[in-house]
């Protein structure tokens, strides 16, 4: 797949410092080696599919994943799910990160078609935003319902593994639900690119091809232990609610965050740097970026993961951002650089990717007449950074592995 150029936002401050080019340079370029059409190809380059061929792709990386599916194989019948079809002719466009009628038109779409592949081979192609991008409420419950807890459970800050563990609980779809509609296929093959920490089959996606039982209590109080219990109405629906059919296929996870910083470690150290992969990222952004800015050791240290925010205010958010925004706090004054990206290039609500900092980046918010600790405080990064020209925009990189900071000292 050919990247889009990365563009540093530099209006405000003049070029971007060499060494912060070159470490959004190198993150960027690292890019290629999650690259979907290429993994898909690679993984189904000596398969034999029988009969009539289904596929089915659903996910930030499905229109690449689809086009590398059509380019090696027959295939009879398709249909992918995504923010953006990219002229995709067999594609829906439907919404994340909050589900909506697009979501659940698109999950009965898949559906339908799963329904109708006996005797097909199918193959189900899962990557990153699967879990808003195809919805369909168990019977009894509404669209409406699982908005509101996606909402909740975003809000408060709640790790994607278990905001997807409590969207399965209410789901036709997820958990094994696609499986379910599946169970007459001749064949069905799982390919995941995953954007999860530990990239667990029923976590990527929600494991909509990983059967898992249906529990209301559990569920109500899963949610309840992330800090965004269900409202009493809701929850009454929810043990009402007739158990969908779940069934289980095995997933093939064809990369995750660490393939990713395995391949940013290997640019760097061709170019000539001092380079290792750190630990996996979890946590709130902002309190996980200070403390790995401020330990990191000599060279380059590159982490993968997902974090976490805890919403206050209305701002556009951006985990990356916020990292970023934190990391500069405890950067200045020194030789430090940090940069956060998001694998997909969207961060939050905003049309950035990350941010690229270093000692002096807090210095000279200030002198643009902001405030960095406040804009920090009510999820504003995206103002502060912005000033300054550190913003990294991307645009839409066709994959999904999660995110990828670096701390050079």
């Amino acid at each position: 797949m050919r990247r889009p150029p990365c563009r540093v936002a530099a209006e405000a401050t003049g070029s971007v410092p060499p060494v912060k080019d070159l470490l959004v340079g190198l993150v960027v370029g690292a890019l290629d080696a999650v690259d979907p059409e290429r993994l898909v190809a690679d993984r189904i380059a000596d398969w034999q599919p029988n009969g009539r061929l289904v596929v089915l792709a659903i996910g930030k990386a499905a229109v690449p994943m689809l086009r590398s599916a059509r380019s090696a194989l027959d295939v009879d019948e398709a249909l992918a799910v995504a923010p953006a079809c990219l002229d995709e002719p067999d594609c829906r466009e439907a919404s994340h990160p909050i589900p909506d009628e697009s979501s659940e038109s698109a999950g009965r779409a898949v559906l339908e078609i799963a329904r109708s592949s006996a005797g097909a081979s199918v193959l189900v192609m899962l990557s990153g935003g699967a879990s808003s991008l195809c919805e369909v409420p168990v019977d009894g419950l509404w669209l409406d319902d699982l908005a509101e807890v996606s909402v909740r459970l975003l809000r408060c800050g709640a790790p994607i593994d278990r905001v997807n563990d409590v969207r399965s609980g209410l789901s036709a779809f997820k958990a094994g639900g696609l499986g379910g509609a599946l169970v007459d296929a001749r064949e069905v093959r799982v390919l995941a690119l995953s954007d999860v920490v530990g990239s667990s089959p029923a976590t990527i996606g929600s494991g909509p091809t990983v059967a898992h039982p249906f529990d209301p209590e559990g569920t109500i109080g899963l949610a309840e232990s992330c800090g965004a219990g269900l409202p009493q109405g809701l929850a009454d629906r929810l043990r009402r609610a007739t158990a969908p059919t779940r069934a289980s296929f095995p997933v093939e996870v064809l990369a995750d965050g660490r393939v990713l910083a395995d391949a940013v470690v290997e640019v760097a150290l061709a170019a000539g740097l001092d380079a290792k992969v750190g630990e996996v990222l979890v946590g709130e952004a902002s309190r996980t970026a200070r403390r790995l800015a401020t330990g990191a050791a000599a060279g380059l240290t590159v982490h993968a993961g997902e974090t976490t925010v805890t919403v206050v205010g209305e701002a556009p958010g951006g985990r990356n951002q916020e990292a970023a925004l934190a990391a500069a706090e405890v950067l200045a004054g020194t030789d430090g650089v940090f940069v956060a990206l998001g694998s997909d290039g969207v961060d939050g609500t905003t049309d950035a990717a990350g941010a690229a900092v270093d000692g002096g980046t807090w210095a000279e918010i200030e002198a643009m007449g902001l405030d960095p600790g406040a804009l920090l405080a009510a999820n504003d990064a995206h103002r502060a950074l912005d000033a300054v020209g550190a913003l990294i925009r991307t645009g839409p990189t066709g994959t999904n592995v999660a995110d990828v900071w670096v701390v050079w000292r």
